[in-house]
């Protein structure tokens, strides 16, 4: 155990826990802050399923689920020898690399990616919330076990606990709600606890300045990258250094990227290679899937981590010294592969991290690299990051600790530290508009022209932008921006007031792409948009917020608002904002995840 923090806790009593459930691996890690106690981050080990004599704190992010679809086994549990024999005799299926699924569209559509199969007749929200409550149960366990009191402390610090998850870069609001809906649904007091999110990379800057000398060898003004190389995604974050004294911080530079890559497709790589060399070989049915499975495991084991230079020999063992097929290499139950061949399954994944690291270079001078995550364990990744970063003076830094994840410990250490005091937009937000007719522009000819309230003549489906991407917003600055809804006196439109409900909307098309409509003519959502939630306000007996106005067919009233968006957290705040009687007022902060309801009918929103 180890203490991030020079200084003993002064505040209140608090736990806080740390989850990464990631695509190959997850974790928990927590902090038990105690008034006077030094600050000290703790691993949760002790999985079910590990050898005695190992202490690894993250475990395979896998559950076997029986024909009635009900969670079997977990873990560590679900690679044993006897999961895997039970799994066979009685018909058991493996959820796998279901993370996978969670990815938004935009990130799937990268790659022609086919995603294994989830367990038949089992929801990903299920497997969330299984997984999940198998991580917190063991949690608790090893809490009380491991800490003296620990069931009383458990217990008294579970009204204010914080559930830290972390999250790819290219995550937003949606996926944070599915995960959230999932937790809650692990059971009935997991609905009042604290939830928030962090990305993996902010995530892993922190673990690298608690496990490593970063934060002393950091100057201000400096600029450095950090990369987590994961299961199934690569986020680099460029972060400029504000101080180091008396605290650290640290500005994003630029919006962070995401690339859907990692260790996960190295294995696909070589799945596909050995299928077809066992195929080759005149394997099929069931002796195909056994040999297949035993070289899948034994590559990830060894070869895989082994793997640096393409003029060496690896070694796949299949657990069969009977096991010969000279026509393809395999000798005694092994098969002997060229550097040159393995080079090929890491080659377009590590060609890819490249790419991004250096697009995310693009007008910096960093000194430093931070390289964390599993695949960022790969001798032939480290290698190749160096030979192409050293050279231009930026020193390739890595976190040696092959029994953890930086997620898990860095999303505790950020949740009490926050060092990071400004952050860059990903993508464009806005909301979708009614805007005045014009019969000679050309963008509206063809669009269903309607008449508003105002007696003014529109057309809708236009884009409006609140905040752009790359903007830079701190902690608590928000973007806002003034629109108008009409209403006609006496009219039963007013009925929305109570709940009254805009959208807001992200483009996420490349710069200079976007059309500036949400919608084509044909009222269909053009490519890169997509609807990310619904923020609402009470206005209900807020009448005096109304003005009064004259058209073209006479009198009318209007409620003039703001669109306000923070995107300068790890989660997306936004609300309603409006004036009533000279003072400003405000929604509370509230997003709703898809799908959500259409407008009401007779909606007319025209922006100022």
């Amino acid at each position: 155990m180890k203490s991030y923090s020079e200084e003993p806790w002064k505040g209140e009593p608090k736990l806080i826990l740390g989850i990464d459930l990631g695509t190959t691996h997850s974790a928990v890690s927590f902090l038990y802050l105690l008034q006077g106690d030094p600050q000290v981050v703790r691993r949760v080990s002790k999985w079910p399923g590990q050898d005695a004599h190992k202490d690894h704190s993250k475990i395979p992010t896998l559950i076997y689920y029986d024909k009635n679809n009900e969670p079997q086994c977990f873990g560590a549990e679900a690679v044993t020898l006897d999961a895997r024999d039970r799994a066979e005799d009685e018909g058991w299926s493996l959820a796998k690399y279901f993370k996978l699924h969670l990815h938004p569209q935009s990130m799937r559509t990268q790659d022609r990616l086919t995603l294994y199969p989830l367990p038949f007749g089992v929801s990903l929200s299920k497997i969330y919330t299984d997984f999940l409550g198998y991580l917190l149960r063991h949690t608790r366990t090893y809490f009380e076990e491991h800490l003296i009191h620990g069931s009383l402390i458990w217990e008294k610090c579970s009204t204010n606990m914080l559930i830290v998850l972390a999250h790819p870069n290219g995550w937003s609001t949606r996926e944070q709600n599915f995960m959230r809906q999932a937790l809650m649904e692990v059971g009935p007091e997991y609905k009042n606890y604290q939830t928030t999110f962090v990305t993996e990379g902010e995530a892993s800057v922190h673990f690298c300045m608690f496990h490593t000398n970063m934060d002393s060898a950091l100057e201000s003004h400096a600029d450095l990258i950090v990369c987590d190389a994961g299961g199934s995604t690569v986020d680099t974050t460029a972060y400029h250094v504000e101080k180091t004294s008396p605290m650290l911080e640290l500005r994003e530079k630029k919006a962070s990227a995401c690339i859907q890559a990692g260790g996960v497709f190295v294995d696909l790589e070589w799945e596909r290679y050995l299928n077809k060399m066992l195929s080759i070989a005149g394997l099929e049915g069931e002796d195909l899937k056994e040999y297949l499975g035993n070289g899948l495991r034994d590559f990830e084991a060894r070869a895989k981590q082994e793997f640096e230079l393409s003029d060496g020999t690896y070694y796949v063992d299949f657990n069969d010294r009977q096991f010969s097929k000279d026509k393809i290499g395999i000798k005694k139950g092994r098969m002997a592969l060229k550097g040159s061949i393995v080079q090929t399954f890491f080659d377009p994944i590590v060609s890819s991290t490249i790419r991004s690291l250096k697009q995310q270079m693009q007008g910096l001078k960093p000194q430093h690299l931070i390289l964390v995550g599993g695949f960022g364990e790969s001798k032939y990744l480290r290698s190749r990051l160096r030979q192409e970063f050293e050279q231009d003076g930026c020193r390739v830094a890595i976190v040696d600790d092959s029994t953890s994840k930086a997620a898990a410990d860095g999303s505790v250490i950020w949740a009490s530290k926050l060092s990071v005091v400004g952050r860059v937009t990903r993508i464009s937000y806005g909301t979708v508009v009614r805007t005045r007719y014009d019969p000679f522009n050309p963008e509206h000819q063809g669009r269903k022209v309607t008449r508003g309230n105002g007696g003014y003549e529109g057309v809708a489906g236009k884009w409006s932008e609140i905040v752009a991407e790359g903007v830079t917003l701190n902690g608590q600055e928000s973007a806002r921006r003034k629109f108008i809804k009409s209403y006609k006196p006496g009219k039963s439109s007013y009925s929305d007031l109570e709940k009254y409900t805009d959208e807001i909307w992200v483009y996420y098309g490349a710069p200079g792409t976007n059309p500036g409509w949400i919608e084509d003519k044909n009222g269909n959502t053009n490519p890169g948009f997509e609807k990310l939630c619904a923020v609402t306000a009470n206005l209900d007996g807020k009448r005096a917020a109304l003005l009064p106005r004259t058209g073209a067919d006479g009198p009318y009233e209007v409620l003039e608002f703001w669109l306000a968006i923070q995107a300068g957290g790890t989660e997306l705040c936004a609300r309603i904002e409006w004036v009533e009687k000279g003072k400003q007022q405000h929604g509370p902060v509230t997003i709703m995840p898809e799908p959500i309801d259409p407008l009401p009918n007779g909606e007319n929103v025209v922006s100022s």
